[in-house]
């Protein structure tokens, strides 16, 4: 029917319906592929040809090709900046700022990510307000730029503030506030605060255990933060007993074991 079609607004319509359906079964090569017939059909620096520039942006990412993802999403920001009168768009926008955010995350282009997230905060408090899950997502995303950047003073600053905004609008329960616990028990134990290592690693196993989560990967990442400060501390026997932990979940959650916890390890035994 697509093919024979002659009017583009039913094409349109089609193709998104195709699009929605490859989405939801995750086969994004199709997504991608649909995604560039739509593309064509779109009006040029319209409201519509945003949107198919920003499937294109997701679809990318979500395949691993994150050069294209940051090109098409930086497109689709530079149209939606151009018609983005009284607010239209606004929240393609802010779904773009954050996905350009991720990809340039990936690509280890940090200034650029910083400028993307920062952009998507911006958005997050004028659509949702400041006391928002998104605007929650939006402080940890940067919590996690300048933990790769290995600006741990800002990294801890802003996840100590994303845990916060979870603990009050979801409780202890929501697994991110789990990831904040456990990055903030690594960067605690990088800077020597062993005291504050383990107050948060012990506390993020503890929520895993309670909530029944010991095999998911903040658990896991809980475990390994405690073995990093038992060794920061010069425990050693305690840090090989997480390490090895670490290992056996990572083992039973996803079919192997992650090298680092081996490299952990064998640092353990070569300090001991």
């Amino acid at each position: 029917i697509l093919d024979t079609e002659t009017e583009d607004s039913s094409q349109i319509y089609i193709l998104g319906q195709i699009i929605e359906c490859c989405s939801e079964l995750e086969d994004y090569e199709s997504c991608l592929e649909y995604d560039k017939r739509l593309l064509i059909l779109a009006e040029e620096e319209s409201l519509g040809h945003a949107g198919a520039l920003w499937n294109l942006c997701i679809h990318n990412y979500l395949c691993g090709y994150y050069e294209k993802s940051a090109e098409y999403g930086k497109k689709a920001i530079k149209i939606l900046n151009n018609i983005g009168q009284h607010g239209e768009g606004d929240d393609m926008r802010m779904r773009c700022c954050k996905a350009v955010g991720a990809a340039c995350n990936k690509l280890s282009r940090y200034k650029e990510a910083l400028y993307h997230e920062t952009q998507y905060q911006k958005l997050c408090a004028k659509i949702y307000g400041s006391e928002s899950s998104e605007y929650a997502n939006s402080i940890f995303n940067l919590g996690f730029i300048y933990w790769n950047i290995e600006n741990l003073g800002k990294s801890i600053e802003y996840f100590s503030q994303a845990a916060s905004m979870y603990l009050k609008m979801e409780g202890e329960q929501v697994e991110t506030y789990r990831h904040c616990l456990s990055f903030l028990a690594n960067a605690h134990s990088l800077l020597q605060n062993h005291d504050k290592a383990k107050e948060y690693a012990r506390r993020c196993c503890s929520l895993s255990k309670k909530y029944d989560d010991s095999s998911t990967m903040a658990a896991i990442s809980a475990i390994e933060s405690m073995g990093k400060a038992c060794h920061a501390a010069g425990q050693l026997d305690s840090a090989i007993i997480y390490y090895r932990e670490a290992i056996s979940k990572c083992q039973s959650l996803f079919g192997f074991s992650h090298y680092d916890h081996y490299i952990l390890l064998g640092r353990a035994f070569r300090d001991k």
